[in-house]
């Protein structure tokens, strides 16, 4: 059974408050009781009854995997951008950069939050871990000085949002489950609202148009150098 490692992760935890139950996900649908399809004809009440159950099963597993996959995501999405969020409030040398650390960590903590409603209901388990955050890019992030913490801190925050953008669209509008549809409509427009906030941010801070294009997702650039992205349809 997974457990709860909320004690030992970074400052953010703190920030939370949370305490996070070990919840175990719903085991899988016994692949053995599935075989040869017959026809009805073959089957006898009992059996067609039998065969319902594994159908409506199979697709309850196949509902709680999807939210299983969206809790992480959306999890491991808030806790990088709360984690960035900090860094800001001790490191950045601009107010600008320090008051939009502060609005990340708002924004974020509330979303959390409500993932941990959802979750809940879903009886899926938030991996509240500090080896799902990218770790060696806040270590470096946090050794950069000033204003060139400042503009390291955008170009992070921008390629976490993007990569957020790029989890979510299969969920997006799409989703087997209702309520995860509508979760991850909202976080999705609120993502591309941070995209855009993020993007004025750093062009207050006098950073040119390339620096703000992060690399593409699956890509990692080094945290000074910055590739564009390719243009979006």
């Amino acid at each position: 059974m997974k457990t709860s490692v909320i004690g030992s992760v970074r400052p953010w935890a703190i920030v939370l408050g949370l305490t996070v139950a070990a919840i175990p996900v719903v085991s899988a649908v016994d692949e053995s009781r599935t075989g040869a399809m017959e026809s009805p004809a073959q089957l006898s009440g009992s059996e067609i009854g039998s065969r319902s159950a594994v159908a409506t099963e199979s697709t309850a597993t196949a509902r709680q995997n999807e939210s299983t996959q969206f809790v992480e995501r959306a999890a491991k999405a808030d806790m990088t951008q709360i984690s960035l969020g900090l860094l800001a409030i001790e490191k950045a040398g601009s107010d600008r950069v320090k008051d939009y650390g502060r609005k990340l960590i708002d924004t974020h903590i509330k979303s959390i939050k409500d993932l941990m409603e959802l979750a809940s209901e879903k009886n899926v388990f938030i991996p509240i871990n500090p080896a799902l955050l990218p770790q060696d890019e806040l270590n470096q992030l946090a050794q950069k000085p000033g204003s060139e913490f400042d503009k390291a801190f955008i170009r992070a925050a921008m390629t976490g949002q993007v990569k957020t953008q790029a989890d979510l669209q299969q969920f997006v509008g799409r989703a087997k489950d209702e309520n995860v549809r509508i979760f991850a409509d909202k976080m999705f427009s609120n993502v591309n609202k941070q995209v855009s906030d993020t993007r004025e941010l750093g062009n207050k801070l006098g950073m040119a148009s390339e620096e703000l294009n992060p690399p593409a997702v699956g890509e990692a650039a080094p945290a000074s150098e910055t590739k564009p992205n390719p243009p979006q349809q």
